[in-house]
């Protein structure tokens, strides 16, 4: 398979007015800020959620889980809450860019660790996969570093 280079709105291209508009790519982007909130570049593992975060991160899977078919709500919280790419101590760290790469490379051998690492720790299908490249196009990445 060819590999998909990540670059500012994902794909290399702006994102058309339909996927603007479209509901379920606006939630997956939402999500995606609250992913990068929790995981910043700086410091990613000292993240304490606020009561105030908790509310917001549970209202977003509460929309995406009304909208979007079979979507697993645990693997969602724990992308944010836990990270586990992060705390498995990977290169790559554990903030969204790596979730952008492994969304975009899904079925790309070279990425195969972070998505085994994805299955296994977050039960991610490529379900949530799919709820994350609608995001992905609408949202800038972090700068690399």
């Amino acid at each position: 398979m060819v590999r998909v280079e990540a670059t500012r709105v994902g794909y290399g291209r702006e994102p058309t007015p339909e996927e603007l508009a479209d509901p379920e790519a606006q939630l997956s982007a939402k999500y995606i800020g609250l992913l990068q909130e929790a995981h910043p570049l700086i410091d990613p593992d000292k993240f304490e959620p606020t009561d105030e975060f908790m509310e917001r991160l549970n209202e977003n899977i509460e929309e995406v889980v009304a909208t979007v078919p079979n979507i697993n709500p645990d693997a969602l919280k724990k992308m944010v809450l836990e990270n586990p790419l992060f705390v498995k101590g990977w290169v790559y760290g554990g903030t969204f860019t790596e979730f952008h790469y492994l969304a975009l490379n899904w079925n790309d051998d070279m990425w195969g660790g972070n998505r085994e690492i994805a299955e296994r720790y977050y039960e991610m299908t490529e379900i949530e996969r799919n709820f994350l490249l609608k995001g992905v196009l609408l949202v800038s990445p972090p700068p690399m570093s």
